[in-house]
């Protein structure tokens, strides 16, 4: 009786942590992105040939591994996020993200720190109200979406995933 629970836990546990990806191509050359779908989260993957502000030869393009890795802490981190809720200017720490996070689409890039460790930066971007969303971010699926102030204060959350040590962190790259 005992192993039968046992399998029938571990079996659960890899059911709940497994999240079918999708990841399809969308453009062409280097301002090709790959949005990536699953259960509770739809992003892009910018590749590392994508022009920001972190250095080329640091940066990568993340795989649906890595993504999932950075998906799975940052829903670990429940009792840390302090994002804004529903009052424009109240913060409230979350009992559960993933169902808060599901309001949020994603934008992933790679890039490696000082110590040569592969980073995910993952930028959460608020589609609950889809038609001020609309208007902020209607390009999220081609250009990385950075603002301050105003919508963006509000309505968009940075953390970074160390592939290397297993550790998310709030804040940006």
């Amino acid at each position: 009786m005992y192993k039968k629970l046992v399998v029938l836990f571990f079996i659960w546990v890899t059911c709940f942590t497994c999240r079918a990806q999708l990841v399809t191509r969308i453009g062409s050359g280097s301002d090709t992105t790959y949005l990536i779908s699953a259960k509770h989260f739809t992003g892009v993957i910018f590749p590392a040939s994508y022009v920001n502000n972190i250095e080329e030869d640091k940066r990568f393009t993340p795989v649906k591994g890595e993504i999932n890795e950075a998906e799975i802490a940052l829903n670990k981190i429940w009792d840390k996020v302090n994002l804004y809720g529903k009052s424009k200017y109240a913060r409230n720490i979350l009992v559960n993200v993933t169902p808060y996070f599901a309001n949020y689409k994603r934008q992933y890039f790679g890039y490696k720190n000082d110590h040569n460790q592969k980073v995910i930066f993952i930028n959460l971007l608020n589609f609950a109200d889809k038609k001020e969303a609309n208007k902020y971010l209607s390009n999220w699926k081609s250009k990385f979406i950075v603002g301050f102030d105003g919508f963006y204060e509000h309505n968009t959350a940075g953390f970074s995933f160390n592939l290397a040590t297993k550790e998310i962190v709030a804040g940006a790259y």
